[in-house]
């Protein structure tokens, strides 16, 4: 996990659907540093540094720019916008030192998907809405296992940065509004069968919206954490073994869906050239 080619397939699949609607893609994913071997916020740093190059030394425009990112990616896409957010609009110190090394503001890009997004780092923790839920035996053994992750995870960090970063579904006045941080296109998932993940992740959705932000937001019930992808992997030999030109459309169905609202929010802003740029998950 955290590879750039992890998921591989179903990104091909996203943009062969694009390719059809005589949309031009092109693909570019991070391959970043996951914990322990580095702390936060190295991964942001990292994420920072590839949409800048993205921007700045390709010069492709934010507008054409798709972030898509599952679990910790879906948080990794959350602390860039911030990010960028901070280094755009907030009028601190350490972005005056950054304007007079003629660093100059990013702009934040189109759209964000995040899939079953690991919002808040500590998913165990004492404000973790999970705490209040019953959840069923699997995940409550699984529960022990990603405490054991979050401590990775947040191990040598900055205090700022665990304030800042360690859990979306609280609002932190520092960070800003999200009707400013999130593009104005952005869609989260999450399965009613993830519950150390999906009850935070309604926790940022309810904050998001409270500042105004506009977001889809879609709870498959029954399904698991990233169940898009654990979907694609059944499928994935069966799906790669069609001859050129042939198709199934009850392969890989999850993902279609996201390709399909990929789509509609380019039509609507009448773009026929745009750039995808997918974060992947650490392990």
């Amino acid at each position: 996990m955290g590879h750039p080619l992890d998921n591989a397939t179903e990104l091909l699949l996203i943009a062969e659907i694009l390719t059809r609607r005589n949309y031009t893609v092109a693909i570019f994913s991070l391959e970043y540093t996951p914990a322990p071997r580095a702390p936060l916020p190295t991964q942001h740093n990292q994420a920072l540094a590839a949409y800048a190059w993205l921007t700045t030394e390709l010069h492709i425009d934010p507008s054409q720019l798709y972030l898509m990112g599952e679990s910790a990616g879906g948080h990794l896409i959350l602390s860039l916008l911030l990010e960028l957010h901070r280094r755009t609009h907030l009028g601190t110190m350490k972005q005056q030192q950054q304007q007079q090394q003629q660093q100059p503001p990013l702009r934040k890009p189109a759209a964000a998907i995040m899939v079953s997004p690991w919002v808040n780092l500590k998913p165990c923790g004492p404000d973790a809405r999970a705490n209040s839920e019953e959840i069923d035996a699997r995940s409550a053994a699984f529960k022990q296992v990603l405490e054991r992750f979050s401590q990775l995870v947040l191990q040598g960090s900055p205090p700022e940065t665990e304030r800042l970063h360690g859990n979306f579904a609280v609002r932190v006045s520092e960070r800003g509004s999200w009707k400013d941080i999130l593009p104005t296109q952005t869609w989260v998932s999450a399965g009613t069968a993830e519950p150390l993940f999906r009850f935070d992740t309604e926790g940022f959705v309810e904050a998001a919206r409270a500042d105004g932000a506009q977001l889809s937001f879609e709870l498959a019930e029954g399904r698991e954490h990233v169940w898009q992808t654990l979907e694609a992997r059944k499928q994935e030999k069966q799906f790669l073994a069609m001859a050129f030109g042939e198709d199934d459309p009850t392969l890989m169905a999850g993902y279609r869906h996201i390709a399909e609202i990929i789509v509609s929010w380019l039509r609507e802003s009448g773009n026929q050239r745009t750039k995808c740029h997918p974060c992947n998950p650490t392990g």
